[in-house]
Parts: structure tokens; C-alpha cells; sequence
């Protein structure tokens, strides 16, 4: 995990006076949760209730791995 800081800070400190699209960010900031809260070898199945989200660009699909 300390790797992940680092390149976190590393990334923050170069780009600090970068304008970044919001949506840049929160994709960033979805993948560091997800790699803080869950072991990166599981598998994940979409549920259905993250299908179908509006303004969403990666079209999940229920049951899709």
C-alpha cells in the first residue's frame, strides 16, 4: 500500500497545477478505494443495481465479471 501513497503523492505533486476533467479524478479516486478495501485477486460480479446508471461510461452489465 505504501507504494500506491507514494504514487499517489508523487502524481498530486506534478499535476498540482494541471486542470484535470472532475471525471479524471473520481475514476483515480474509485481505483485507489478499491485497491485500499479489497484484495485486487478477487473476482467481481456486477449486481444489478450498478447497471443502468446514468451519465456512466463504462455500460456495466448485471452478472458481468
Amino acid at each position: 500500500m505504501e507504494g500506491l501513497k507514494k504514487w499517489w503523492n508523487d502524481f498530486a505533486e506534478k499535476n498540482s497545477k494541471t486542470q484535470l476533467p472532475m471525471a479524471s479524478t473520481t475514476k483515480i479516486l474509485t481505483a485507489i478505494t478499491a485497491i485500499e478495501n479489497k484484495n485486487v485477486e478477487d473476482t467481481v460480479i456486477i449486481p444489478k443495481k450498478a447497471c443502468g446508471i446514468e451519465f456512466s461510461s463504462i455500460y456495466l452489465e448485471e452478472n458481468e465479471k
